[in-house]
C-alpha cells in the first residue's frame, strides 16, 4: 500500500495556467512521495497520501530491518519482526500495492525524511493491514486497520491522528497473534540498524 495523493483539477483558461498546474502538480507530487504508506504518488488536496496503485516492487527491490516490538503492560521480552524497508520516495509509492504475499517478510517498514501527515489508502492493494503509525520516540500512535480495495478513485484514506516519522504495515490480526494488544499496551518501535531474512513461508491474500 502507498501514501496517495489527488491531483488538483486542471484550470483551462490559458496554455500558460495550464503548464503553471503541471509544473505544481509534478512538483507537489515529488515531494510528497511515498504508500504506503508506504508509500507517495499522487497529489492531494491538503494532506498527501500514500497510495496504493502503480508498479508492483520485487522484494529485492527494498531494503530489509529487523524491528524490535516492545509492549508496556503486555508481553515482557521485545519480539523481533523482519520488515522490508521503503526509504525513498519511489519505494514509498510502491509500497505493498499488488502483492498477494509477503515472501515470508513480517510486514513493511516507511521511513520518511521529517515527520508526515501522509494519509494511506489501500488501492491495488490485496492483503488486508494494519496501518501502525510511530512518533519519533518510538511510541505507536494508532493501529488503524485498512481493507483491500479493486481500484478506481473511491478508496478510502487512512489518517493517523498525528505527525508520525515512521508507519508499518502488518498483516492484520498479527499484533494480536503476537500478544501484543494496544488497546491494553503501550507499545514501542525499536529499530535495530539490521539487515534481516524471510524466514516463514509466504502469506497467502485473498484470491481475487
Amino acid at each position: 500500500m502507498r501514501s496517495p495523493t489527488m491531483s488538483p483539477r486542471h484550470s483551462a483558461h490559458s496554455s500558460r495556467t495550464e503548464k503553471h498546474l503541471h509544473a505544481t502538480t509534478a512538483t507537489r507530487c515529488a515531494l510528497v512521495a511515498g504508500s504506503l504508506l508506504l508509500v507517495v504518488t499522487a497529489c492531494a488536496t491538503g494532506s498527501s497520501v500514500t497510495p496504493s496503485s502503480g508498479p508492483t516492487g520485487d522484494v529485492a527491490s527494498f531494503g530489509t530491518e529487523a524491528v524490535d516490538l516492545t509492549a508496556h503492560g503486555g508481553p515482557g521480552a521485545p519480539r523481533r519482526i523482519c520488515l522490508l524497508v521503503a526509504d525513498t520516495p519511489d519505494q514509498r509509492h510502491i509500497g505493498l500495492s499488488a502483492r498477494r504475499d509477503l515472501d515470508g517478510f513480517d510486514g513493511m517498514l516507511f521511513v520518511f525524511e521529517d515527520e508526515s501527515d501522509h494519509r494511506f489508502w489501500m488501492r491495488d492493494t490485496h492483503i488486508p493491514l494494519d496501518l501502525v503509525p510511530v512518533d519519533d520516540e518510538g511510541r505507536v500512535i494508532d493501529v488503524i486497520p485498512m481493507e483491500p480495495c479493486a481500484g478506481g478513485g473511491d478508496c478510502p484514506t487512512y489518517s493517523p491522528r498525528k505527525p508520525y516519522g515512521l508507519a508499518l504495515e502488518l498483516p492484520q490480526g498479527d499484533l494480536a497473534a503476537w500478544g501484543f494488544e494496544p488497546e491494553t499496551s503501550d507499545l514501542e518501535i525499536t529499530r535495530s540498524g539490521e539487515t534481516c531474512q524471510a524466514e516463514t513461508p509466504g502469506r497467502e491474500g485473498p484470491e481475487a
